[in-house]
């Protein structure tokens, strides 16, 4: 908190690649030293328009990074025939240490088009541990009033597949696949829509949690997960 931060963008978009590429890397300066925050890559596709009559032709150079549906450049998954509607959560959960639920897109997750963005996806992801952590017995609220306990994220990723539109019910299934030791541990995300009675996965990702100890409004710690806390991730403690 109050540090100034400066974001460094770079391209690395190849001859042939049909999505433009950038590297990320972030950092501050303390105490006159240089210290980087965070690092990323991302890739994006160009979205044409086709609400606008005038959009006009895509530039040459950008021709190929142009799509007129996301996920056109990707070997689109078949969609598999649903269960019924009041069992797909119960299927998206079976013999897994997951949670899962269902939502209706709202505007405000869609930025100016009648698609999900991927800070929608974003805000998910993150829905999704507060989702399962409330559901295992350790809110995000109980850990951080009983300990100063706040989630931290090493590493995520997204990546978009279909398109889910507005005012679609999106399935959202949130799994743990991973816990390391007692340190983090990494959940996968699966988002589908319902179309024409199958399911659609139209996005999928992961992300690794932690926790950290506030001190101040700078200075945190991870900290070690306890005999508790890793019941609940396993699903081995009563739900609250």
């Amino acid at each position: 908190m109050n540090d100034v931060a400066e974001a460094q963008v770079v391209p690395w978009a190849k001859d042939g690649d049909t999505t433009l590429g950038f590297k990320v890397t972030v950092q501050f300066e303390r105490d006159g030293e240089i210290h980087k925050a965070v690092t990323s890559k991302v890739r994006v596709s160009l979205r044409m328009d086709t609400y606008l009559e005038a959009a006009g032709e895509v530039p040459e150079q950008l021709a190929r990074f142009a799509v007129a549906r996301l996920g056109d450049d990707l070997e689109r998954e078949q969609g598999s025939t649903a269960p019924a509607e009041e069992e797909i959560l119960a299927a998206l959960t079976a013999g897994q240490n997951a949670y899962a639920w269902k939502w209706n897109i709202p505007y405000p997750y869609c930025h100016f088009t009648e698609r999900i963005q991927m800070s929608g996806y974003l805000r998910l992801m993150e829905e999704g541990k507060d989702r399962f952590v409330a559901d295992r017995g350790i809110s995000i609220k109980t850990l951080l009033d009983d300990r100063r306990w706040i989630p931290v994220v090493p590493r995520s990723d997204i990546r978009v597949l279909d398109e889910a539109l507005m005012e679609e019910d999106l399935y959202t299934a949130y799994t743990v696949e991973e816990v390391f030791k007692d340190f983090t541990y990494t959940s996968r995300m699966d988002w589908y829509v319902l179309r024409d009675g199958k399911l659609v996965k139209t996005a999928t990702g992961r992300i690794v949690h932690g926790y950290a100890l506030i001190e101040n409004h700078r200075d945190w710690r991870l900290v070690n997960f306890d005999q508790h806390v890793l019941n609940a991730l396993h699903g081995k403690a009563p739900k609250a």
